[in-house]
């Protein structure tokens, strides 16, 4: 065992379940687990721990053994994960949606104890306490989300489908080409953005790695079907390029001149995990970001309008640049026009 993880120990005030939960993420990680640091993590007697693992194999039928070889229990059947009876799926969705709202508050006074809150919570599910949604939203108020609403049952059903490793079959509609097509996904891990929640899964269809927004999906089954996880489709991985939803094909380095004015809000912000500020004579900043895709960040750039300017990319500053343009023939002439054929009062001149 590494000696940073025999270093943290927990006390054991979630008895056997948060044992099991951590046994079994660290038996599905393929990291070395014995009797002995299950003793030492939770401060435990040898007899609990093996009384641990005797539940784990003999109540949940876990696959589990242990190694001769390794030195370490083993799952035979690496996609084996814990029945959804074991916890209460509204009780662990509730705690995802809680994590959410602390990740609101990264950075502020808030973050700490809003952490620590939960991270009691967390000990304590199923058996103490469970999270009311509806008190957490009188003392908490978002604004700036898209408004898509996405359905409880999906939600739920989408993230029992990451624990399990299950395969779900959707019937998805994809805005970009107005298309409504069923296809079969492996879902890994679950985003929200701007309010949208999104899920990061290998589509079967494409053959690729996808993003499917919960509200877009028109029906879905959670099938029998279990599948292995990819290395590259874990949330680190995966979202270390990523802008906002996109994903994008290879990364890419971003370079933005942000004026003297819209400077104070930029140095502000984490915009990217990667973004470096190079501050500049005029008290303006250069932001540079290593990213993929181009459309949500094109996106985001046009939002600013001319207090920023795209120096590189070329083909995103060229990008860029024909969007306002064609905006501004918007505004030269065809306003009028439109005013009055819409009956609308006349624009200020």
């Amino acid at each position: 065992m590494e000696a940073a993880r025999g270093k943290q120990r927990v006390r054991d005030t979630g008895g056997l379940w948060l044992r099991l939960l951590w046994l079994d993420g660290e038996l599905r990680e393929g990291r070395k687990v014995t009797p002995a640091d299950l003793e030492e993590r939770f401060e435990i007697s040898r007899r609990s721990a093996l009384n641990a693992v005797a539940y784990l194999k003999d109540s949940l039928g876990a696959p589990i053994v242990f190694s001769r070889d390794r030195r370490s229990y083993v799952y035979t059947n690496p996609t084996y994960a814990l029945p959804s009876v074991f916890l209460r799926e509204g009780e662990l969705f509730s705690l995802i949606l809680a994590e959410q709202v602390a990740r609101q508050y990264l950075g502020t006074p808030l973050e700490a104890p809003l952490r620590a809150a939960i991270e009691k919570l967390r000990r304590y599910l199923p058996q103490k306490a469970s999270v009311h949604l509806a008190a957490m939203a009188a003392g908490f108020r978002f604004s700036g989300g898209s408004g898509l609403e996405a359905p409880l049952d999906v939600l739920m059903d989408l993230e029992r489908a990451v624990r399990e490793r299950r395969v779900v079959r959707i019937v998805y509609y994809t805005a970009s080409r107005d298309d409504t097509r069923e296809r079969a996904i492996e879902p890994h891990f679950l985003t929200n953005v701007s309010g949208d929640w999104t899920c990061v899964a290998w589509d079967r269809w494409r053959n690729e790695p996808r993003e499917f927004m919960a509200a877009r999906v028109r029906e879905h089954a959670l099938l029998d079907e279990r599948f292995q996880r990819r290395d590259e489709l874990t949330p680190e991985t995966y979202s270390q390029h990523t802008f906002k939803t996109e994903h994008g094909a290879a990364p890419y380095e971003a370079v933005l001149r942000f004026d003297a004015y819209q400077a104070r809000w930029i140095r502000e912000r984490t915009w990217h995990a990667s973004q470096r500020l190079e501050e500049l004579p005029d008290g303006g900043v250069l932001l540079r970001l290593t990213v993929g895709g181009e459309g949500d960040l094109a996106r985001w750039v046009l939002g600013y309008g001319s207090h920023v300017e795209v120096v590189a990319p070329p083909w995103l500053r060229e990008r860029v640049r024909d969007q306002l343009e064609s905006a501004v023939q918007i505004y030269r002439g065809e306003v009028a026009a439109t005013a009055t054929a819409l009956r609308l009062p006349s624009p200020r001149p």
